[in-house]
Order: structure tokens, then sequence, then C-alpha cells
């Protein structure tokens, strides 16, 4: 996630880039920088995803080792396998991605990866973005369609959030804001859902 890479808040504006000297390498769906003094990340390739499916698969192992119960993945707000999401229309992610002849989303690819490494008797959960909040953006009609896409991959439980996954997003807040959006997947998508963050953000 481009944005990520900031200076912390301290140190001044969350969203001020490092300075070149401090930039680590980013990769990503696409070439495209969070905000336009962003670092642009490297379009991944072939290898790259295969090295982040094995590091995925690694991670369960150590949390399997660790004796964690449950294992949640962040497929939201912007982060790598984020870009990956269905929609390929979506800001953040303008690149029509297939694998092995299949018209499957990088992240439940990544998914299925991962699922093999993680017992089946233990459940796992994945968080996603339900909405971009953004015009031609990831939508709820495109959640439902990665939700079932996730649970023929072996997610159990989906924990449903809202946006901060593009910059020119206009949040839609209010009570229990993103519960609608954990109903209509829990419903068409006929799998559990959780959902967070149910009010309002309070001033900072």
């Amino acid at each position: 996630m481009p944005a990520a890479k900031a200076r912390h808040a301290w140190l001044g504006k969350v969203s001020t880039s490092l300075c070149p000297a401090a930039n680590w390498p980013l990769l990503a769906a696409s070439a495209i920088p969070y905000l336009p003094n962003s670092q642009v990340p490297k379009v991944m390739d072939r290898r790259d995803m295969d090295q982040v499916r094995d590091d995925f698969v690694r991670a369960a192992n150590m949390a399997d080792d660790a004796g964690f119960d449950m294992i949640e993945l962040h497929f939201a707000h912007g982060y790598l396998l984020a870009s990956f999401n269905l929609a390929a229309h979506q800001p953040a992610h303008r690149r029509v991605w297939r694998h092995v002849g299949e018209p499957r989303p990088f992240s439940a690819r990544g998914l299925q990866g991962r699922a093999l490494a993680w017992p089946a008797k233990k459940p796992m959960s994945v968080r996603i973005s339900a909405t971009d909040w953004a015009p031609g953006g990831f939508t709820p009609e495109d959640a439902v369609q990665l939700a079932r896409l996730l649970k023929a991959a072996g997610c159990d439980i989906l924990d449903v959030s809202a946006g901060q996954t593009v910059a020119e997003a206009k949040p839609e807040y209010g009570r229990l804001f993103q519960t609608p959006y954990a109903d209509r997947v829990r419903h068409e998508a006929d799998m559990p859902t959780m959902t967070v963050a149910t009010s309002r953000p309070g001033p900072t």
C-alpha cells in the first residue's frame, strides 16, 4: 500500500512521503501511487505473486505452530491483496489478472494457497472493504462476488469493513454504517460475517 510508506504522524503529516533515500521497494497490482507525491510501486509479476503466496503459507504455518486458534487475512483498506480484488475498474486496480487460465483475483488464489497450510478444523477470516466510496470503484455488489470466491477458496467468515482504499473516497458515516454491507454479504453470499467501526469516528 503506497500510503503506508509515509512519515509517522508525530513527525509530520501522515501523507508526507519519506525522502527517496529512506524509501524501500513497493509492490502492487498496478503502478499507481496512492497520492500524487507517493512512491510509484512496482507492478507485481508472476514471480512476485508466487513469493507473496509462499510468504502467506509460511505465516500460516507459524501461526499454527504458535497455537493460534484462528487467523484473519487483511484484504481491505488498500493493503497489497486489496489491490487485487475483484473489480478491474477499481481505481487502485486497473489491470485484469489471469493466472493459470483462471479468472480469479490474485487475492482468492493466494488464499487458496494459504488454506492448504491452515488446519481445516480452525476458522479462517478475511477482512475486506465492501466499498471504495468512490465513483467507478469497488461496490457492495463486487463484495458479494468476492465473498463467494473467498468462500470457495476456504474462507470461513468475512470481516466486512469499508473504504480507506483510495484517496478520493467520499465516506458515508453514521450509526452502524457498516452493518448493511455485512448483512448483504451474509445473505447473498451465504457465509458468516462480522463488522467493525459501527459508529461515526470522533474528532482526532
